[in-house]
């Protein structure tokens, strides 16, 4: 339990993640909100106070946050290690520290404590001339480890610097460079005559008065204009830069497009009566058949029926090699609102995915086990292609078994 300050009181929510002190030696660490509620004031005097939030809206659900309690106890682990694998690489941070001077009139006073240590001066001229806090791990790349540590520890002593934590992103937003025209359609045709522009630049600022916004990539190849160009037009203040963040999407090499899901007079007997345990609320069905009896083409029926009840749909096989030609497949039927996740993706692949689902952008997800996790709302079906693999278990903490995790998830989400 920690104490919220006033300034924080609209920042903090089930699902944040916050810096907080811990321990004894009161060491800075990062938590994650489960529940917030109010103490008696007796009761709250004995409690730390939270320094910093971390997130400006939670990354993960009460519905997640509600299964990685429920995981922790069957799991015998603690609830980090289950948000570790909720969450891709790309939502956590590294802490690094930072430092500045505390007095610039101690500047005399700071060159004789570091005089007597190699490169203790020049460490401390280069704090002292930036504007910004110094990052420790600059200093380091610039004079070594061992220079650095006893110049700062001097100097910290000594009261003559102070130390400050920032935030990274482990894995940082893909942006792409995007071009809009300043200008209005008369003043255009007024610049491209005036300065007799080239083919391509008249080609792209006619361009950009059709589409407003465009990458500078796609600008490039559609009209022909370079990077030299369109710095001048910058210049002469004609077109500005912003930047845009992308996906890393990973996509399926081949795949047919957007095809109808037709059943034979079997399989639609079988679609029925799953349909009809559907209605029912919560509940579990299995599908047994031999291979090449169709049971693929009754999931993609069944998902194509729960994204028409405006719900989303878990997909789930039990080897990354049977990832890709599965999702060929998906894309055939439900397009690019088709989600992949397993560990054979890049870390910002990975993180990009996570964030798509997210934010609402995927009716499908497709992926081994992990996918369980994935931070769907409104979920309305969860196939487990294969179910009897053992490969749906983890062998390493936590050893969650993706049949439970998805039985749990249907219970709460009310599906199938």
């Amino acid at each position: 339990e920690y104490l919220i300050p006033e300034a924080l009181f609209n920042k903090i929510a089930p699902g944040v993640r916050v810096r907080v002190y811990f321990g004894k030696g009161n060491r800075r660490t990062e938590g994650i909100v489960l529940n917030v509620h109010e103490l008696s004031p007796e009761h709250s005097l004995h409690l730390k106070t939270i320094i910093e939030v971390i997130d400006e809206t939670p990354v993960l659900s009460d519905k997640l946050i509600k299964l990685g309690l429920w995981l922790r106890e069957q799991c015998f682990c603690t609830f980090f290690d289950i948000a570790h694998s909720m969450l891709p690489a790309g939502v956590w941070h590294k802490f690094e520290t930072a430092y500045f001077y505390s007095n610039e009139s101690e500047y005399e006073h700071a060159e004789a404590i570091v005089t007597g240590i190699e490169q203790g001066v020049d460490i401390l001229k280069h704090i002292y001339s930036s504007v910004n806090p110094t990052k420790s791990k600059d200093l380091i790349t610039l004079f070594g480890k061992n220079c650095v540590e006893k110049t700062i520890r001097a100097l910290l002593k000594n009261k003559i610097i102070s130390e400050t934590e920032y935030a990274e992103q482990k894995i940082s937003d893909k942006t792409e460079r995007t071009v809009s025209v300043l200008l209005s359609e008369a003043e255009t045709e007024g610049y491209i005559t005036r300065k007799k522009c080239k083919i391509a630049v008249a080609d792209a600022l006619r361009f950009l008065r059709n589409v407003e916004v465009v990458s500078s990539r796609e600008l490039s190849y559609f009209t022909g204009i370079t990077s030299s160009q369109l710095n001048t037009l910058k210049k002469n203040g004609v077109v500005a830069f912003g930047n845009e963040v992308v996906y890393r999407r990973p996509k399926p090499s081949a795949f047919s497009k957007k095809q109808t899901i037709v059943l034979n007079a079997f399989q639609e007997d079988v679609f029925q009566e799953i349909c009809n345990d559907m209605r029912k609320g919560a509940t579990c069905a299995l599908l047994h058949g031999v291979t090449g009896s169709g049971k693929t083409l009754i999931y993609f029926k069944l998902i194509e029926k729960v994204i028409a009840d405006k719900k989303a749909a878990i997909l789930l096989v039990p080897e990354i090699s049977l990832t890709p030609q599965l999702l060929g497949k998906v894309y055939s039927y439900f397009g690019e609102r088709t989600a992949v996740m397993h560990s054979a993706l890049s870390a910002g692949e990975r993180y990009d995915e996570w964030k798509r689902i997210k934010n609402g952008d995927v009716d499908v997800v497709v992926g081994t086990r992990s996918a369980i996790f994935s931070p769907l709302d409104n979920i309305g079906i969860i196939i487990l292609d294969e179910e009897q693999e053992d490969t749906y278990k983890s062998s390493s903490t936590p050893r969650y078994h993706a049949v439970k995790a998805a039985k749990f998830r249907c219970v709460n989400e009310n599906a199938l």
